[in-house]
């Protein structure tokens, strides 16, 4: 099997390079990773300029180069009759009456009917269900079901007080054979825009960020350990930051994970840039269509997360300070090209802008916010955002 992309997950079905004559011996996996410095390729803050290698030039927002795989690699073995995805939605109703939604991608046996039930638990630790649902699964692969959860067992995910609840799911068959047990855990939060406030749970919150490049030491993009990636959020909180900017990466499920439980706000990014090739207001088709794919995965994979309050899809996209302002390199933007040749690039950039942002809120199913570009242009955005470096302090007094 193969798989284009560097920054989301995707598994594959190895059943049929396994052993089928009954005989023992090692079967041996190999996994090859190639990567290139191609411009039709986001990525983030890596350097790929070829002169930039050999230590030319100055870009120090730029940092050392990924290689490889450097995300988990695992084995799992798992029924022909699985669940194969889920979506959780928290719901407020009438009369402060909570809910959770559940869309359900299972993996079914044509002519064989299971049942599929959904267990919600007061706690993590899973031993007091509060409510259960259930539903037959025939040949459709997604299947719809809701909780209810009681008034009194009802706590809001917050910073202060991170609730989360246990969450069970498991398939049966007609002989009330089980086929398959999934155990996660779900959140009751909200987050909306009102003017010029971001609101959790109806509330106005203030946002204290840290912008988390997500690089270390040793293993670059690749954190030594999960402890690690909690001790991130554990430090910026204790320097009284209520939560991150992800910054030009696609972070470890296990980041979001810690997040969750310690109550900590995120903005998930992706590394949209492309290795200070290109201006930014100009992308190859090749680049879009790998952008928007991989941005379809990382929803469908990271939505579930409370603690993920906002998609910010691209940084710095369209020439700085303005389409009529911009004078960088070249003559910038606005002396490089005549009036109509302007406009046409103006015209595809928007669009592409706009289609990305449409697919994010398609396949969100918590429609959060979306921060169509932190900085620069802004296209279709729910958060208006402007970057400025000034280093005195004493300035923003005035």
């Amino acid at each position: 099997g193969t798989h284009l992309g560097g920054n989301t997950p995707f598994s594959l079905n190895i059943t049929s390079a396994l052993r089928s004559d009954g005989t023992d011996g090692e079967v041996k996996i190999n996994i090859k990773c190639t990567d290139s410095s191609s411009v039709d390729k986001p990525a983030g803050k890596q350097l790929c300029r070829p002169g930039i290698y050999k230590g030319k030039g100055n870009l120090g927002t730029l940092y050392s180069n990924i290689t490889g795989i450097w995300q988990t690699v695992w084995l799992e073995a798992r029924s022909q009759q699985h669940l194969a995805g889920l979506q959780m939605v928290a719901k407020l109703e009438e009369l402060d009456q909570w809910h959770l939604e559940l869309q359900a991608e299972v993996a079914t046996k044509a002519g064989e009917t299971l049942e599929l039930v959904a267990t919600l638990f007061t706690d993590r630790s899973c031993r007091d269900p509060i409510g259960q649902s259930s539903t037959s699964v025939n040949d459709a692969k997604n299947v719809a079901l809701q909780l209810l959860v009681p008034q009194k067992e009802t706590k809001l995910w917050c910073p202060e007080n991170p609730h989360l609840y246990g969450l069970q799911l498991h398939l049966q068959n007609q002989r009330g054979e089980m086929v398959d047990r999934v155990t996660s855990y779900a959140a009751l939060r909200s987050v909306t825009c009102h003017g010029d406030q971001i609101c959790l749970n109806g509330n106005p919150t203030f946002l204290r960020l840290v912008l988390d490049q997500g690089y270390y030491p040793d293993g670059l993009w690749t954190a030594p350990s999960s402890d690690h990636l909690r001790q991130d959020i554990v430090l910026a909180k204790k320097l009284g930051f209520n939560g991150a900017r992800l910054h030009q990466k696609v972070f470890e499920p296990l980041y979001f994970a810690h997040a969750d439980e310690l109550g900590f706000l995120v903005f998930c990014e992706y590394p949209d840039w492309n290795g200070g090739w290109s201006n930014r207001w100009q992308v190859s088709s090749a680049y879009q269509s790998y952008l928007m794919e991989e941005w379809a995965t990382l929803v469908r994979h990271l939505q579930n997360h409370p603690s993920i309050l906002v998609w910010g899809i691209f940084n710095e996209f369209g020439p700085k300070n303005g389409w009529d302002r911009h004078h960088g390199p070249g003559g910038g933007f606005k002396r490089r090209y005549s009036a109509e040749e302007s406009e046409a690039k103006i015209q595809k950039h928007k669009e592409f802008v706009q289609q990305t942002v449409q697919l994010v809120r398609k396949m969100d199913g918590q429609k959060r916010p979306i921060h169509d570009s932190s900085g620069w242009i802004h296209v279709s955005t729910d958060l208006w955002s402007f970057h400025d470096y000034e280093q005195k302090i004493e300035r923003w007094s005035k």
